[in-house]
């Protein structure tokens, strides 16, 4: 997803909010049967349509919306990379997935080391040394698939 600012006219447009605020003012309005009851219903439509976009009610509801989505591609990439490492880790033989997971092991007690770092970062997604742990795990992991597709 993009980090630009959502276009909250246009979001609104499909929203469940314009689908209430259409109901309820033009609705009401023809279910009046009369003119000054369609006059209401549309003026109060034009102006729910001006000012419901602004309202914080409604850039929170995008925002959460827009958070939800973003957070559910990101677990599906992980999710993706998850099974690519699983298929290349069962394609190593034993004597390779040992020295992986020696590897992992390593790494672990690194992280741990690090948590316990008053330096270290409070969002561990964030933090550059274990990114570059996971790194360094993925290539290995690569370079053991190659030496044995070599082999």
């Amino acid at each position: 997803m993009d980090d630009q600012a959502p276009n909250y006219r246009r979001e609104f447009l499909g929203s469940p909010h314009h689908a209430a605020l259409g109901l309820v003012t033009l609705g009401l309005g023809f279910l009046s049967a009369s003119l000054l009851g369609l006059i209401v219903g549309g003026t109060l439509y034009t102006l729910g349509w001006l000012h419901l976009p602004d309202m914080p009610l409604f850039r929170r509801w995008v925002d959460r919306r827009r958070e939800t989505a973003q957070r559910a591609a990101e677990a599906q990439k992980v999710a993706d990379f998850v099974r690519r490492r699983d298929a290349l880790l069962d394609s190593l033989s034993a004597s390779r997935r040992e020295r992986y997971s020696r590897l992992a092991a390593v790494c672990r007690d690194i992280e741990t080391a690090s948590a316990d770092n008053p330096l270290a970062s409070p969002d561990p997604a964030s933090d550059p040394r274990l990114r570059k742990l996971d790194e360094l795990m993925w290539t290995y992991l690569r370079l053991l698939g190659i030496e044995q597709s070599l082999e």
